[in-house]
């Protein structure tokens, strides 16, 4: 099995999974409550895609894991990867696609 094979039956499997099971309501930072280190990656969001993922408004409550979240984005995507910037950004593409994220 390919390595994109076994990544679309791992996102299938973890999709299905969530789409069972009763999801949470989470805390959110909005606009208004960021700060620091925070408020600068919700204004790189905006400045990039005109808004800010809610991924990052809830690790926005933790600053330090909204960082470690970014500094591993950053260490796997932007080129940075043996795989090339395209493939990188295909992977992300179908990773939330098949995940069913829709911002």
């Amino acid at each position: 099995m390919s390595s994109f094979a076994l990544l679309y039956v791992q996102v299938v499997v973890l999709r299905n999974s969530l789409e069972e099971s009763h999801m949470l309501w989470l805390r959110s930072v909005n606009d208004e409550q960021a700060e620091g280190y925070a408020k600068e990656v919700f204004d790189q969001y905006r400045s990039k895609s005109g808004s800010v993922p809610g991924l990052h408004r809830v690790l926005a409550i933790r600053p330090d894991v909204l960082k470690g979240r970014e500094t591993m984005r950053m260490a796997i995507t932007g080129g940075a990867t043996t795989l090339g910037r395209r493939r990188e950004e295909l992977l992300n593409y179908f990773g939330a696609t098949a995940g069913g994220c829709t911002g």
